[in-house]
C-alpha cells in the first residue's frame, strides 16, 4: 500500500511539471532568456526536490524515484542554468534523505543535468516536440546511462555489483517510466500553450484591427439589461473604464440630446421587427469633445422570435464626417472662386464693348459739332451721324439688359438669332 502511494505521489508531482512549464512559457515574451531559464530551473527543481523527498526505498539503502525526469527535462527546456538549479535542489533533498548511497545519489543528479544540457545543445536546435517517440526513447536511454554511472561511485566493489544486479533494473524502469510520463505531461502543456498563444495572437490582431478601423465591439443582453463594451467602445463614447457600470445609461448619458430620441427609436424598432440595427448619432465627451458614431448590430432571437441579445460594433466616423465637411467647404470656395473668375472675364468684355459704343457716340457727336460750325450744313450727313449714335445707344441698352438678365435682375426675353449675322456684327 505504501509503495503504491509513493508511486502516486511521484506521478502527481510530475504532473505539476506541466503547470510550471506553462506558466513560464506563457510569459516568455516578457522575460529575458536568463530569467526564463531561471524560472524553469526553480519550477523543475522544486518538483525534483519533492520527488526526491518522497522516494521508494529498496531496502538496502538505495532509493528509487522519478528524479531523472525533471532534471533532464529542465536542461532540455532551459539549458545549463535550469539543469544546474534542478540538480542542486535534487541533490539537497537526496542528502537530507540520507542512506547508504547518499553520496553517489547526490552526484548522479549532476550527471542527469549533464544529460539534460547535452540534449538541449543537440536536440533543442531541431525543435523536437515532446510527444515524439524517438525523443522519449533517447532521453530514457540517456537517463539509464546516467544512472549506471553510479556503479563507479559505489564502494566497495562488491556492494556496487550487488547494486548493479538488484537495484539498477528497478532504477531503469523508474527512469524510463518517469521520462515517458513527464514528456507526455509537457507535451500536453505544450499543446495547451500553443492554443493559448494562438488565442492571444488573435486577440492582439483584433485589438489592432479595432484601433486601425476606429471601431469597438459591444454586447447588450436584453433579458438582464447588461451592457458589455470593450475598451475601444468606452474610448469612443468618452466613458472612463472605472466609471463603466455595464448598464444602458452608460450609453445614453453621453449621446447628444438632439440625437438621443432618434437613436433610441431606431434601436427599439430594430429589436421589435428587424434582424439588424443601424444608427448614426453624436456623442459628447465630458471634456466637450464631440464625436460622430455609427452603431451596427445583429439582433439575436429565441425560438419564439423574441429578441434576447444584441451584438454589434461602434464605428467612430468623426474623421470621415470632418473630412466631408472640409470637402464641402472647399467645394463652396472653389465655386465662389469660379464665379469671381467668370464675373471678372465678363466685366472685362462688357467694359470693352461699352468703350467701343461710347467711341462711336463720341465720334459722331464730334462730327456733328464740326458740321454745325461749317457755313453749309448737310442735313443728310448730320442725320446719318445721329442714326449711328442712336444705334450705338440701343446696343448699349441691350448690353445692359443682358447683364441684368445674367444677374437675374431682369425678365428673360429669349429670341431666335442668326449666329452668322451676330458674328459679322
Amino acid at each position: 500500500m505504501e509503495f503504491t502511494l509513493q508511486i502516486l505521489e511521484n506521478v502527481l508531482l510530475l504532473t505539476l511539471l506541466g503547470i510550471g512549464y506553462y506558466l513560464i512559457e506563457i510569459r516568455r515574451q516578457n522575460l529575458t532568456h536568463t530569467l526564463a531559464a531561471f524560472g524553469h530551473g526553480l519550477a523543475f527543481g522544486l518538483i525534483t526536490f519533492l520527488v526526491t523527498s518522497t522516494p521508494v526505498s529498496l531496502g538496502d539503502g538505495a532509493t528509487v524515484d522519478a528524479r531523472a525526469a525533471p532534471v533532464i527535462l529542465a536542461g532540455y527546456v532551459g539549458g545549463p542554468i535550469s539543469a544546474l538549479i534542478a540538480a542542486a535542489m535534487g541533490g539537497l533533498a537526496r542528502s537530507l534523505v540520507g542512506g547508504s548511497f547518499a553520496f553517489s545519489g547526490v552526484i548522479v543528479y549532476f550527471v542527469y543535468a549533464a544529460v539534460g544540457i547535452a540534449s538541449w545543445a543537440v536536440l533543442r536546435k531541431q525543435k523536437i516536440e515532446f510527444l515524439n517517440v524517438r525523443f522519449i526513447a533517447l532521453l530514457g536511454l540517456f537517463s539509464c546511462a546516467g544512472a549506471a554511472a553510479m556503479f563507479f561511485l559505489i564502494q566497495p566493489t562488491e556492494r556496487a555489483i550487488t547494486w548493479l544486479q538488484e537495484d539498477l533494473p528497478v532504477i531503469f524502469i523508474a527512469n524510463i517510466s518517469g521520462i515517458t510520463f513527464a514528456t507526455v505531461v509537457l507535451g500536453v502543456a505544450q499543446g495547451i500553450l500553443r492554443k493559448s498563444q494562438e488565442v492571444i495572437e488573435i486577440n492582439n490582431r483584433l485589438q489592432l484591427a479595432k484601433r486601425a478601423g476606429n471601431f469597438g465591439v459591444w454586447d447588450f443582453d436584453i433579458d438582464t439589461g447588461k451592457l458589455t463594451w470593450d475598451e475601444r467602445s468606452k474610448e469612443i463614447h468618452g466613458v472612463p473604464p472605472d466609471e463603466f457600470e455595464g448598464v444602458y445609461e452608460d450609453w445614453s448619458k453621453n449621446v447628444h440630446p438632439e440625437d438621443l430620441a432618434q437613436a433610441q427609436d431606431a434601436f427599439s424598432d430594430a429589436v421589435k421587427e428587424m434582424d439588424t440595427y443601424e444608427a448614426e448619432y453624436r456623442v459628447v465627451h465630458p471634456d466637450g469633445t464631440q464625436k460622430t458614431v455609427k452603431g451596427d448590430a445583429v439582433i439575436l432571437r429565441n425560438s419564439a422570435g423574441d429578441a434576447t441579445r444584441v451584438v454589434g460594433t461602434n464605428l467612430d466616423l468623426t474623421q470621415i464626417r470632418t473630412a466631408e465637411e472640409q470637402l464641402k467647404e472647399a467645394q463652396l470656395v472653389a465655386i465662389q472662386a469660379q464665379k469671381f473668375d467668370t464675373i471678372g472675364q465678363l466685366t472685362g468684355g462688357v467694359a470693352h464693348d461699352f468703350n467701343n459704343l461710347l467711341a462711336v457716340i463720341m465720334g459722331n457727336l464730334e462730327l456733328i459739332g464740326d458740321e454745325v460750325t461749317r457755313s453749309e450744313i448737310d442735313p443728310d450727313e448730320i442725320q446719318s451721324l445721329l442714326d449711328a449714335s442712336l444705334e450705338a445707344t440701343r446696343r448699349g441698352a441691350d448690353l445692359t439688359n443682358n447683364m441684368l438678365a445674367y444677374a437675374r435682375r431682369a425678365r428673360l426675353d429669349p429670341e431666335e438669332i442668326d449666329l452668322n449675322e451676330v458674328v459679322k456684327q
